[in-house]
């Protein structure tokens, strides 16, 4: 399986926020997926995309556990995807994050 990690942080922060990104989730063995893109919604964000492969169920529920605030739409049927959305007092990897959604899935078919 393969986790992904979308985050969105504010535009002025983008190459800092992908550099602390890094320092966060390259000793976990996670890998940046593409450089940080002006989100196309609010271009003023920028969305930082990260995959670990392979991944486990055990993988996702470790990223999850880095802020327990804040977590929304969790499901788990066969893949897993989750919602984070910045509240008061909560934050995730980084302060500047906004918003951030993390998918386990299977990998595309060859």
């Amino acid at each position: 399986m393969r986790l992904i990690l979308r985050l969105l942080a504010p535009a002025g922060t983008a190459a800092e926020a992908a550099a602390r990104l890094g320092e966060e989730l390259l000793p976990a063995g996670f890998r940046m997926a593409a450089p940080p893109e002006p989100y196309w919604k609010m271009p003023a964000w920028y969305e930082h995309t990260w995959h670990l492969d392979p991944a486990t169920e055990a993988d996702f529920d470790q990223l999850l556990a880095r802020t327990p605030l804040g977590w929304h739409h969790v499901v788990r049927d066969g893949e897993c995807d989750a919602v984070w959305v910045a509240e008061p007092g909560a934050a995730f990897l980084i302060p500047e994050a906004t918003w951030a959604q993390v998918l386990l899935v299977h990998p595309p078919a060859p």
